[in-house]
């Protein structure tokens, strides 16, 4: 690897997506644990959304997608199945957009299927896909930054909000949302997965959100 190339890749678990649109919106993402490492240094990359939106078969857009980044959508087969697909359409990097409002480092199911993964692959929240799809076929471009992402903080967060991990009373609820809302106060997507998830313990957890985010000094 050339000194122009080591300067162009860095291997790091997660940091930001951002559009250059004109919303410059900021994503979070998180690499996967197999492929290369993922294109750096801000450079302005372009991007095509695969056909089939899922990339489980050889993508039929393979033309448009040969050097830029391919947008696809998680399900029907194995995260190592849809990064081939991107990689014989000649694809640099894949994206995949989760289920989910959260993210995860995707793995391969047996090691020696992703042996022969040569490209990069990271995972976006359903959100962060909704805003790449509203921006196909416009020219625009995204590029990545290293944002310090962790899997450890997403992990704790879906762990932290799950259904059964919320106290029964009120005010231990709102005790403990407070405790995660100043984890997480510097990451925008984190804050409003946990938001909604603190809106589902009961009618209090509204009441209290409208107060907290009327002068809120975690919102821009």
């Amino acid at each position: 690897m050339t000194e122009d190339e080591r300067s162009f890749h860095k291997d790091y678990e997660g940091g930001t997506l951002v559009t250059n649109d004109d919303k410059a919106s900021r994503f979070e993402f998180l690499t996967a644990k197999f492929g290369s490492p993922l294109p750096l240094a801000g450079k302005d990359l372009e991007f095509v959304v695969a056909e089939p939106a899922n990339a489980c078969h050889d993508l039929s857009n393979a033309d448009q997608a040969r050097g830029k980044i391919v947008v696809i959508k998680r399900g029907g087969c194995p995260f190592t199945d849809k990064a081939y697909s991107v990689e014989r359409a000649g694809g640099i990097v894949a994206v995949m957009v989760n289920n989910h409002r959260t993210i995860l480092r995707m793995d391969s199911l047996k090691r020696y299927e992703s042996y022969n993964i040569s490209i990069s692959m990271v995972m976006v929240t359903n959100n962060a896909g909704d805003h790449l799809m509203s921006m196909s076929g416009t020219g625009n471009t995204i590029h990545f930054e290293d944002g310090n992402v962790t899997s450890e903080e997403w992990t704790g967060l879906k762990n932290s909000i799950s259904a059964e991990q919320w106290p029964m009373d009120p005010q231990e609820c709102h005790d403990v949302f407070m405790k995660l809302r100043e984890d997480h106060k510097n990451s925008p997507e984190r804050l409003a997965v946990l938001e909604s998830a603190y809106l589902e313990t009961g009618p209090e957890a509204e009441e209290e959100l409208k107060k907290l985010n009327k002068n809120s000094n975690f919102r821009n």
